[in-house]
Parts: C-alpha cells; sequence; structure tokens
C-alpha cells in the first residue's frame, strides 16, 4: 500500500509525524513504539523506504546536536553561573540565521525549554543547569532507545565536510558523551578518602573545597536526573560498541557457525602476526569501561577507618548517597554487558582481532562489583524473612554477576562465584532459585573449576568464626590449611 503513488504525502506525512513525537516526547514506552516504528517504516520492501531512512537521519543528526550543544553549553562542577556565561557566549557566536541539520523551528523551542517534557523528578526547571541536566538526559535517552532499535551509525557521518580528528561519526558523538559524563563523574567523585589526606591525617583545604563546591549545592533531585544520564550513556555506549563488534565481525568473515570451530581452533595458524593495539572497537569499548570504573569509585560509606583505627569524620549528604547506590548499579550492569561482548575466550582465537577484542584484565571491574554487591548485601538477606520479597536487589546484582559467570566460565573468577553462590541460603527463594540454575550451568561447563568456588564459597562463609566462634578455630585452621593452596 505504501508504494501506491497517490500514498506518497500520506506516508511522508507519517513519518513526519512520528519523528515530531519522537523529538518531543519524554515518554519511554512512546519512544520505544515509535522507534520500532520508524524501524519499520525504513526497513520494507517497498518503494518509500528511502523516505523513511531519511526522516530516521533527520532524527539521528538532530539528537547528536542537541548532544553537542548541550554538553557543551553545560559546566562539570554543578555552577549556574558558568553555565549561564557559556549559553550567552554561544548564542553570541552563533549567527541568528542560522539552523542545525534537520531542525524545525519547533523542534529548537523544545530543545531551549525541557519544561516542555515531562518532569518526573520534580526539579527546579528555573535553574540553568537543573534545565540542561535534564536535557541532557532525555536526549540520552533518546538516542539510546533509537540506537538500540536501527543501526544508526551511517546516519551519523558529517555530510558538512567539516574538518574533524575523529572520522568515525560513531566514535565521534561517544567521545563527546564519555567525555561529558566522565566530567561529571569526576567531580562528584569522594574526595575524603585515604588518598586526598594529608600526612597528618586531616582532610586538607582543596579536597575540603572540592567536597563542598560540588554536593553542598545539588539539590538531591538533579543528582538522580544526573545518575540517570549516566546510566543512558553507558547504555548508549555499551549499544554503539555492539553495533560496530558485529560490523567488523561481518566484515572481517569471522563470524562462527555451529559446525564451524576453525576460527578458536585454529590459533597456531596467526600467533607470529602482531596484536592490535589500535581499533575503533577497543577504543569505544575502553571508554565505556573508564566509565564503569569512574562509577565504581563513586563508593560512598558513613565513615572511612586508617590503618590506626582512627575513625575519620566523611560525612557525605543524602544526595551522594543516592547517587553512588545509583551509578554503581548502572555501572553493573554496563560491566556485565561489555563482559559478555568480549569475553576471555577470545583470547585464545585465532584471529589476532578476536583475541585483542577479549578483556582480560577485568579484576577492577570484578573487583567493583563485588564491593557494589558486599555493600548492600544486608538488603538480600532480609528476603529470607520477607513476606513479599524484593526483587530490586536480586535483578540489579544477583542475576548480572550470575549472566557474567555463566558466560565466562571456562575463564572465570572462582571468588567472584564464590561471593555470588553465598547466597544460595540466606536470600530469599528466589534468590536460591537463581542460584541454583547458576549452579547447575556452572558445574556441567567446568565441574572441577565450580567446586573451587564452594570452596571459596565457604572459606568466605566461615571466616568470622576467627572472632565470634571460638569452637570453630581448630575446623578454620584445618579449611585453610588444606584449601589454601587451591587459590
Amino acid at each position: 500500500m505504501f508504494s501506491l503513488p497517490q500514498r506518497k504525502g500520506d506516508f511522508i506525512s507519517l513519518v513526519k509525524r512520528l519523528s515530531d513525537i519522537f523529538l518531543q516526547s519524554s515518554d519511554e514506552t512512546v519512544l520505544e513504539n515509535v522507534a520500532l516504528s520508524l524501524r519499520y517504516l525504513s526497513d520494507g520492501d517497498h518503494s518509500r523506504a528511502p523516505d523513511g531512512s531519511l526522516q530516521l537521519k533527520n532524527i539521528t543528526q538532530e539528537l547528536v546536536d542537541r548532544l553537542v550543544d548541550l554538553f557543551d553549553d553545560s559546566p562539570s562542577d554543578g555552577s549556574q553561573s558558568e553555565a549561564t556565561s557559556k549559553r550567552k557566549r554561544r548564542s553570541t557566536a552563533k549567527s541568528p540565521n542560522k539552523r542545525r541539520r534537520g531542525e524545525s523551528p519547533s523542534s529548537r523551542a523544545s530543545t531551549a525549554n525541557v519544561t516542555d517534557d515531562e518532569d518526573d523528578d520534580g526539579i527546579d526547571e528555573s535553574s540553568t543547569v537543573a534545565e540542561t541536566e535534564y536535557g541532557i538526559y532525555l536526549n540520552l535517552m533518546r538516542f539510546r532507545i533509537l540506537f538500540q532499535r536501527c543501526n544508526v551509525s551511517p546516519y551519523l557521518q558529517d555530510d558538512d565536510g567539516d574538518a574533524s580528528d575523529i572520522d568515525d561519526g560513531v566514535e565521534a558523538i561517544c567521545s563527546v558523551v564519555a567525555d561529558g559524563i566522565a566530567k561529571r563523574l569526576n567531580a562528584r567523585k569522594p574526595s575524603a578518602a585515604k588518598d586526598d589526606r594529608t600526612e597528618d591525617g586531616s582532610v586538607g583545604a582543596s579536597t575540603a573545597t572540592k567536597h563542598t563546591s560540588i554536593w553542598d549545592k545539588d539539590e538531591k533531585n538533579i543528582a538522580m536526573v544526573t545518575a540517570k544520564a549516566v546510566e543512558q550513556s553507558l547504555l548508549l555506549l555499551v549499544t554503539a560498541t555492539g553495533w560496530k563488534l558485529r560490523e567488523v565481525l561481518e566484515e572481517e568473515n569471522l563470524v562462527v557457525d555451529d559446525d564451524d570451530d576453525d576460527i578458536m581452533e585454529e590459533a597456531d595458524k596467526d600467533d607470529e602476526e602482531d596484536e592490535i593495539e589500535d581499533h575503533v572497537v577497543l577504543r569505544i569499548r575502553d571508554r565505556a569501561i573508564a566509565l564503569v570504573e569512574l562509577c565504581y569509585e563513586q563508593f560512598v560509606q558513613d565513615s572511612a577507618v586508617d590503618e590506626d583505627d582512627e575513625s575519620i569524620a566523611t560525612h557525605y549528604t543524602d544526595a551522594q548517597k543516592v547517587f553512588a547506590t545509583r551509578v554503581q548499579l548502572v555501572g553493573s550492569r554496563a560491566a556485565t554487558d561489555l563482559r559478555c561482548l568480549f569475553p576471555k575466550e577470545l583470547a585464545h582465537a585465532a584471529s589476532p582481532l578476536l583475541r585483542s577484542f577479549s578483556i582480560v584484565n577485568d579484576g577492577r571491574l570484578i573487583g567493583g562489583f563485588v564491593r557494589c554487591l558486599r555493600s548492600k548485601e544486608a538488603s538480600l538477606r532480609t528476603n529470607d524473612e520477607a513476606e513479599e520479597e524484593d526483587m530490586m536487589g536480586i535483578d540489579t546484582l544477583l542475576l548480572p554477576i550470575s549472566r557474567t559467570l555463566a558466560y565466562n566460565w571456562k575463564e572465570g573468577n572462582r571468588r567472584e562465584a564464590g561471593v555470588a553462590l553465598a547466597h544460595m541460603t540466606g536470600s530469599g527463594n528466589k534468590a536460591h532459585a537463581l542460584m541454583s540454575a547458576l549452579s547447575k550451568v556452572l558445574k556441567k561447563n567446568d565441574p572441577v573449576r565450580y567446586l573451587e568456588a564452594q570452596m571459596a564459597s565457604l572459606r568466605q562463609s566461615v571466616s568470622p568464626c576467627y572472632h565470634f566462634f571460638p569452637l570453630f578455630f581448630p575446623f578454620c585452621h584445618l579449611y585453610q590449611f588444606v584449601f589454601a593452596p587451591a587459590y
């Protein structure tokens, strides 16, 4: 029906209306449905598919322009005066008659005034900082949803021929997003750590100033919007990495069929080839990993204790605690996705390109995830006695770590598995069912490694007996003597 000549005007009107809805809506469900519709209209076997692709290109370029402008306007430390001055400088530098690519007056107005969008966090929209942060979050969410539903990489190339140090359009926008979010995470990173203190143990003046300059001004709602922007940026980077990885695998003919194991088995053929250290997939992946590590560095606790057991007053605001919890959880999710996209097993591939993709040094990712899990274990343990179990902790902590362990078990970390298997009991029925399913997978793939993971879990479980159960001393020392060499 779309191919009929008399329906051309109706089709163009339809895709334009869908484009306007996508660029103005803030509801995630609406955005998901519109993105699916646009993908269907642009990928069909009808003669109007190029018109649908043109609208997708306009949407993509509009979202990229919005994000570039918003990140360029916004400060990293939450200073409203700096944001206002930047915006004034940019408005005077731009020509009043110049319009961005694919931008209509209505879409430009909606970008400048985010009060037209739904404000589910109740932030003060009169604030320039609040408007900018909320605009970044909304446009990141729109771009992420569109990128997940269809590969917009071909639409990210610069048609104006502007000089750029980055040739790839995907890497260009990923760099802008990663740099902008990294500045926000660095500005909000806890500063009252031991490394930031002076020799006498007191917090330095510059450190204290840095600590109060952001969190004493940051309201809780604004901090949560920034945390949502961090989540959307990580999902966007993981999505971009996945699409680029797929393109590279297809171009290099590295897709393995079910009956073809040559890529993994014939590793000796390419052993003499140089390892690949610079690739667009590696660069985007490393940016995502750097953001995940910054998320883990947001870890806060009510008090820090130094080597002499002297308590150091580190008072954190409620906004900082909520922000730290949120970004660590979204960082854990992104870390899981990256470790599944680039498993350790690729290090044994015949292709040097595949070997370079493997995340071999994942110690910081594992350590950050485990620390985040341990800090939230108390809430998981309450499920054992609760009438209605809280699935949030299971979905955000136990499920991601289980997925990573199952996917990488041939090269898996035993102690990481031990931390997860410790929730076989005492964390509710849902956690027990999840750990039971994980145990079956691990035991089937590598029973010896699974037994060593159980030993690690048992060792971690009985370690408190040194202080609280004197009768268990002989057993603990015997256990450590017998099983310690296994680690």
